[in-house]
């Protein structure tokens, strides 16, 4: 929403892109959870620092107004009281998590209990061993250590350490471009996906999942698609010029997805890379029809 609002000039279309933002952190707001709340407010600050850190005041003032609710504030509220406390330890998230380490301890911590033996829906719904309290855990990475012990918690937290690596250079590749906010949403989205994960197994839901890995592979084929149409241009071209990722997929009139690039301190220069990378096509922008126009090769 912050690329599409960025790129109209239009103040009518602008204001229905931020009205569309403000009502998806309405519906997040509403769905009275607090993980969901401290997700999103997570994802937003580090959108804003790696976008515009004016966002902040904005956040800042929509947090305010939000906290004068009151179902916010009782919600939150409830946090800080000894009833809290007292209900987390005999059933809560804190009684979970310490059961669900007291069967790995009592099983194998090295590989844990095995697959959908614990902690999620497969098991409640196909319990297998009979001296087990099957529940809940909610939080998938205690679910990952149960089910399959150090061994696996190990292998997936190198995964997830991966793929934010993948997600930072996918923003650092396409920084001062018209795709940073949205290689930057893309990973603020999932950073949030993964705080929420400490208070609910939500990979669990399949469609989840594949979106969550949809979008991370997007993520990082944005960073590793600059890198091989840059080297391109720079071997035609050479290193004397500065210039900037225009449009990472550009369909032009035949139907190949070019990426664009655009001389720096110029706005009437584009280089054109087909895919494979065979050439380099010189264009320009035809301000009536606003396609572009292949001049030449490099």
């Amino acid at each position: 929403l912050h690329l599409l609002s960025r790129r109209q000039r239009q103040m009518c279309i602008r204001d229905r892109f931020w009205l569309c933002g403000l009502a998806m952190c309405a519906g997040c707001l509403f769905t009275m959870s607090r993980g969901a709340w401290l997700a999103l407010a997570a994802a937003a600050v580090l959108f804003a620092l790696l976008i515009d850190r004016r966002l902040l005041a904005l956040m800042l003032v929509c947090g305010a107004v939000a906290c004068t609710l009151p179902f916010v504030r009782s919600r939150i509220g409830y946090l800080f009281t000894p009833q809290f406390a007292d209900s987390n330890a005999r059933g809560g998230r804190a009684k979970r998590w310490a059961t669900a380490i007291g069967y790995l301890k009592a099983t194998d911590p090295v590989f844990g209990m095995g697959y959908g033996m614990y902690g999620g829906a497969v098991a409640v719904k196909n319990p297998v061993l009979p001296w087990v309290e099957y529940m809940y855990v909610d939080n998938y990475y205690v679910k990952i250590l149960t089910e399959n012990g150090v061994v696996g918690v190990t292998a997936f937290g190198m995964m997830l350490l991966g793929l934010i690596g993948n997600g930072l250079r996918g923003c650092v590749r396409t920084a001062k471009t018209r795709w940073s906010p949205l290689c930057a949403g893309m990973l603020c989205g999932l950073v949030g996906v993964l705080l929420h994960s400490v208070f609910e197994s939500i990979w669990e839901e399949p469609y989840m999942m594949a979106l969550f890995f949809a979008v991370a592979a997007m993520m990082a084929w944005a960073g590793l698609l600059r890198r091989r149409a840059e080297a391109v241009l720079r071997e035609a071209v050479g290193a004397d010029e500065d210039w900037e990722l225009y449009d990472s997929r550009l369909i032009q009139d035949d139907g190949i997805p070019y990426v664009c690039f655009r001389l720096e301190g110029e706005t009437e220069q584009y280089a054109l890379v087909p895919p494979e990378g065979s050439c380099v096509y010189a264009a320009e922008l035809d301000p009536n029809t606003d396609r572009y126009c292949i001049t030449g090769v490099f």
